[in-house]
């Protein structure tokens, strides 16, 4: 099982990429172009609802691995991910001089809260 903890790209790249295919690398992420045509869309989801990470055209090694677990390569500690990206928001917002500036992960929270008004 995958524990959340720094993703090397090269690692992340390996987990995810298929026989054959070509990942190309863009500064700290690859380039989501190259994921392939069915990835593309679910790598988008991710970035824009679970991680609010808006990297349009880069998708980074976290992301990666969470795509590796959607084929079934890997598998993740759910509530540990999730946990990481809320410590990332905490840590952006105590750095931040312009709150209004941090993008927050508001899809995650909404979901948490849902989750546990629905219980």
């Amino acid at each position: 099982m995958w524990m959340l903890k720094k993703v090397r790209l090269r690692d992340a790249i390996k987990i995810f990429q298929d026989e054959g295919q070509k990942l190309i690398v863009k500064g700290k992420g690859v380039l989501l172009a190259t994921l392939g045509e069915l990835w593309i869309e679910l790598a988008r989801i991710i970035q824009s609802y679970i991680t609010c990470d808006y990297r349009e055209d880069v998708v980074r090694p976290f992301h990666l691995k969470l795509l590796a677990v959607f084929k079934q390569k890997c598998a993740v500690n759910l509530p540990m991910f999730f946990n990481s990206l809320l410590h990332d928001v905490a840590r952006s917002m105590k750095k931040s001089c312009h709150l209004e500036s941090v993008v927050s992960h508001h899809g995650l929270i909404q979901l948490i809260v849902s989750h546990t008004l629905a219980q």
